[in-house]
C-alpha cells in the first residue's frame, strides 16, 4: 500500500511539472513510446525519475532519467542555402531524444532503475534511429536558431516567430540557458513525445504540408 501511495504521489507531481513545462497531458500507454515489458509496468521510468536526475543544464527535460546518447559526435545537417545558425552538435531537448534514437544507446541506459533489462536497441538500419551511425546530415536540422529577417544568421523565407513559438509549434531554449524565451528548433518543435494521436507523434497534422508551412514560406 505504501509503495502504491508513493508511486501515485510521484506520478501526480510529475504530471504537474510536465504541465507547467507546457507539455500536453496525453497518454503514451500502448504507443510506440510505451516501453513496458514483463514485470516492468512503469511507463514513465524509461524517461523520467523523481530523484537524482540528469544535469538539467545539459539535458533540460523535466526529471530526465536517461544517459546522454552513446554516439560521441554527430554529423549535423548542412546546406549552402542554410542561413540560420545551427549548433555543432545536438543540444537541449534534441540531445535527450537521441538518447534513444541514435541507433546505439540501449533503451535501458537509465540513471535510476538501471537494473531493468531491455536488450533491444534501435539498430543502424532502423528508420526510427534518426541519428544512426552519428549521421544527422539527412534529417531536418535541429538545434538551429530560428531567426527571420536579413543579415548573417537570418532568413527571410520563414514565418516570423511569436514569443517562444511559431504558430502552434514551440521553440526551445539552448542548452545551458535557463531564462528568457526559447528560439531553438529542436525535435520537440514538431513532435510531442507524449501524444501519439497524430503519427509519428506530430504536434499538428501535416496534411497539405500544414506542419511544414507553419514555419516555411511556400
Amino acid at each position: 500500500m505504501l509503495r502504491k501511495l508513493i508511486v501515485t504521489v510521484g506520478a501526480a507531481a510529475l504530471t504537474s511539472l510536465l504541465g507547467m513545462a507546457g507539455v500536453q497531458a496525453a497518454s503514451i500507454v500502448n504507443s510506440n513510446h510505451d516501453l513496458t515489458t514483463g514485470a516492468i509496468t512503469d511507463v514513465c521510468v524509461f524517461c523520467h525519475t523523481p530523484h537524482n536526475t540528469a544535469a538539467p543544464a545539459t539535458l533540460p527535460v523535466p526529471l530526465w532519467n536517461r544517459n546522454a546518447a552513446d554516439t560521441a559526435t554527430f554529423t549535423m545537417y548542412s546546406s549552402t542555402s542554410l542561413d540560420m545558425v545551427i549548433a555543432s552538435q545536438p543540444q537541449g531537448v534534441s540531445a535527450a531524444c537521441l538518447s534513444c534514437h541514435d541507433g546505439v544507446t540501449a533503451y535501458d541506459s537509465l540513471i535510476n532503475q538501471s537494473g531493468i533489462v531491455l536488450p533491444d536497441v534501435m539498430g543502424a538500419t532502423d528508420t526510427k534511429a534518426v541519428g544512426r551511425s552519428g549521421d544527422l546530415s539527412d534529417d531536418h536540422p535541429i538545434s538551429i536558431t530560428y531567426s527571420v529577417g536579413t543579415g548573417t544568421g537570418q532568413d527571410p523565407e520563414f514565418i516570423a516567430a511569436s514569443v517562444g513559438h511559431v504558430g502552434a509549434l514551440p521553440l526551445f531554449r539552448a542548452a545551458g540557458v535557463t531564462t528568457g524565451d526559447g528560439d531553438q528548433v529542436e525535435c520537440s518543435t514538431c513532435h510531442n513525445v507524449h501524444d501519439p494521436a497524430i503519427d509519428p507523434f506530430l504536434r499538428i497534422s501535416n496534411s497539405a504540408s500544414a506542419l511544414c508551412t507553419t514555419c516555411h514560406v511556400k
